[in-house]
Formats: C-alpha cells, structure tokens, sequence
C-alpha cells in the first residue's frame, strides 16, 4: 500500500486561492487516477480546496490548530507539520511506502502499481523527471538531479513504527518527516537502506504558476540561453502523456 501526502498552504498566504484549489485538484486527480487500488491519498490543509472531489481513497485533515505561517520560512514549517500530520493520519492505512507530493506537481499512475509489484526496496529517487511550465504544450525532460529540485520525487519505505503518533513528537526517528527530498536518499543510504532508481518518469515538476515557494522557473536551465541544445530534450505534451500524469489544462 503506496500512501501519498500532500501539504496544502493556507488561503490566507496564497495569493490566488481560485488557482491553488485547481492545482491541488489537478494534483489530487493525478493520484486518484492510479492503475492500482493499493493506493490511499490524504490532503492536509487549514481550508479544503474548493471542488475537491469525494473519493473513497482520499481523506482530507483539517489542520485548523495550526499557526497561519508569516514568512516563507514559517511557510516551511507549516509544511513540514501538515506532513507529519498527514503521516500520522497514514498509520490508519499501515502503508509500506509513502510519497510526500507538492500540491501543484503531477505523478505517474503507475507508482502504486509500481510499489505493489515491488514491496521490498527501501525506496525509489526520482533521479529524472519532467518540468512543466504552467500553461504550456511541451515537457522538459530533466536529467540526473531532478530530485535536487523537485519536491515529488521519491518513494520511502517506512514500517507503522517510524510514522509518528502525535504532532508532539520530535522528526527525529521518523525518516518521513526528518528528511527532504534533497537528501533524504543519501541519509537513508547512510542508515543502510540505500534507495534504487524509480525506472520510469515518476512525477512532473509543475513550474511559474505564480504560487511556487521555490520561485523557480524555466529560466532556471538557462533555456532561453541554450535553447538549441535543450530543445532535444523537450516532449510535446501529448494526449497520452496528459493521460499518463493527469497533467490537464487549468483553464
């Protein structure tokens, strides 16, 4: 069972909430479009997204306790508490791998899938991926590094006993929440449980929606500055690409 989590922010610290509801749809219908049923998402968020769909494999947690974040690093620890809230609200499911997911990106349908034919590895980086510019017809395929930059990008194995119980509990001991996806392969492979690379493109890096925490953007690659040599790495965004990562038009 592959539990996926994602952190929502708040209405009070988004500046368009009409658009952050339709990326976390967009993004919850990724998951829920899974091949398999071995799946269970949970959404935490201080106000539920509007049109989010009922499903019988997604709950969502009402985080009203906490703050409301004042500053982006505020922002950060919002973050990391609704993920443990989320990962505490996954024991229900007593998961063997969970996915932390930005609420903005897209993921493969095929990881649940992936992750029940596969039980025993103690996880999957994402080391390559697609950069989607918010409103556009083209994938950028990104190379090694993609789960430097990429929130969505990896898959952990974790038994019941390192999901925490309670939000008082330290991050420490619980790999889910004591680790990012900029170095949670290299600790876990530093605790003997080296990750394996995810074998297909596992995920979708949604880019300048204008709600992104990072900031980055497509100018990050220097595109515009190498366009002919990183036009071979681009893919038209198909139909069955959308299909494949529910990735469909916001408008």
């Amino acid at each position: 069972m592959l539990v996926f989590i994602i952190a929502l922010q708040s209405r009070q610290v988004s500046r368009d909430w009409e658009r952050v509801s339709a990326l976390c749809r967009r993004t919850v219908g990724s998951i829920l479009g899974q091949t398999s049923d071995a799946f269970h998402a949970i959404v935490v968020c201080h106000e539920r997204p509007e049109g989010l769909p009922e499903h019988p494999r997604l709950t969502v947690v009402r985080a009203e306790e906490l703050p409301i974040p004042a500053t982006k690093e505020d922002r950060m620890v919002d973050k990391w508490d609704k993920v443990k809230r989320g990962a505490i609200e996954a024991r229900r499911w007593n998961p063997t791998h969970v996915m932390v997911c930005d609420a903005d990106d897209c993921v493969s349908r095929e990881l649940a899938a992936w992750v029940q034919a596969h039980p025993e590895p103690w996880g999957w980086s994402f080391t390559t991926g697609y950069v989607y510019r918010e409103g556009g017809g083209w994938l950028f395929h990104h190379g090694p590094g993609f789960d430097r930059y990429c929130g969505t990008s990896y898959l952990l194995r974790c038994s019941l006993e390192e999901l925490p119980e309670r939000m008082d509990q330290p991050r420490d001991g619980f790999p889910v929440v004591e680790y990012g996806h900029s170095d949670v392969a290299m600790q876990m492979a530093k605790r003997g449980r080296p990750f394996q690379v995810l074998p297909f493109v596992g995920a979708v890096y949604v880019v300048e929606t204008n709600e992104n925490d990072s900031g980055v953007h497509m100018g990050y690659w220097g595109w515009r500055k190498h366009f002919w040599r990183r036009l071979s790495r681009t893919r038209l965004l198909t139909r069955p690409l959308r299909a494949e990562f529910g990735l469909y038009p916001l408008s």
